[in-house]
């Protein structure tokens, strides 16, 4: 469950009636709340909660002193988690254009002597509670009311709380407590895999140039060669079947067979008998 811690500085009550409000909304959204007055801090650790909401009334047109020194002293802490800041102040009752600068003169003001950029702020108006004053302070509000709202009695209490509006900051402020934490375990999660992707990387190519170097190493030279070393040209032999090319035994034997001793006898006498002689010649001429 995600912890946030509301903490604030108040004068007459009003800005812990708030984060009071604030802490109840965040409760039924699904939130672990603590809240704590700045004061009652120094037991609580901000490292113990994924957020925190400050909460300030401006008094005689400053800030609270506690709450500029806490946020002063812990200024690292607040930033490095989802953070917010809500102002309580009577120029945000007054609709006029010297109120609505009132208001950012406050936030401006609080940057400037902190340090510290709140991350979402709220701005609500306040209450004047005349019987809680003394005399001083009562007349002041008075005479500020004479001029702004009106609201002279100074007998009675006046709130001018937008409680709506509290709601929807609340709401606000704990949508957007969700979105940050969300998109850090995002980025946590995508920092993770570029690493590894990284490492992976770097180990490729470790392993190519280290087997691009071996194999320079291994691999001889030509010059380095001897030329009784170098390999022989490859001789294919071809085998010869010779039943592929058996003519027969006859196949160099004369095509005319030669003559048996009778027959080589009987054709010389007979060559003989047709060969006429010396006196056969005479007789017939």
């Amino acid at each position: 469950m995600t912890s946030i811690l509301v903490t604030y500085g108040t004068g007459q009550g009003q800005t812990a009636k708030i984060a009071g409000c604030i802490e109840s909304i965040l409760s039924n959204q699904g939130f672990d709340v603590r809240t704590a007055h700045v004061g009652e801090m120094s037991s609580v650790s901000i490292d113990d909660f994924d957020a925190i909401l400050i909460g300030g009334s401006i008094n005689n047109r400053q800030h609270r002193p506690e709450v500029l020194e806490f946020v002063r002293e812990h200024r690292d802490a607040i930033t490095d988690r989802p953070n917010g800041f809500f102002q309580v102040s009577m120029a945000s009752a007054v609709s006029s254009e010297w109120g609505r600068e009132g208001v950012e003169m406050f936030v401006d003001q609080l940057t400037e002597e902190t340090g510290w950029e709140p991350d979402v702020i709220g701005r609500f108006a306040g209450a004047i509670k005349y019987p809680r004053y003394s005399r001083f302070l009562r007349l002041g509000f008075l005479a500020y009311s004479a001029i702004s709202t009106g609201d002279t009695n100074t007998s009675r209490e006046y709130e001018y709380t937008d409680w709506d509006e509290v709601e929807r900051f609340a709401v606000e402020f704990g949508e957007y407590v969700e979105g940050e934490l969300a998109g850090a375990l995002d980025r946590k999660r995508g920092r993770r895999l570029m690493a590894g992707g990284l490492a992976l990387f770097a180990a490729g190519l470790a392993g190519m140039a280290f087997w691009a170097a071996r194999r320079r190493r291994t691999r001889p030279s030509e010059s380095s060669v001897a030329p009784s070393s170098r390999p022989e040209p490859a001789v294919i032999e071809i085998e010869s079947r010779d039943d592929d090319f058996d003519l027969g035994d006859d196949a160099l034997e004369p095509a005319v067979e030669p003559l048996d001793s009778s027959e080589r006898s009987e054709e010389t006498d007979a060559e003989s008998d047709s060969t006429p002689t010396g006196e056969d010649d005479r007789s017939i001429r």
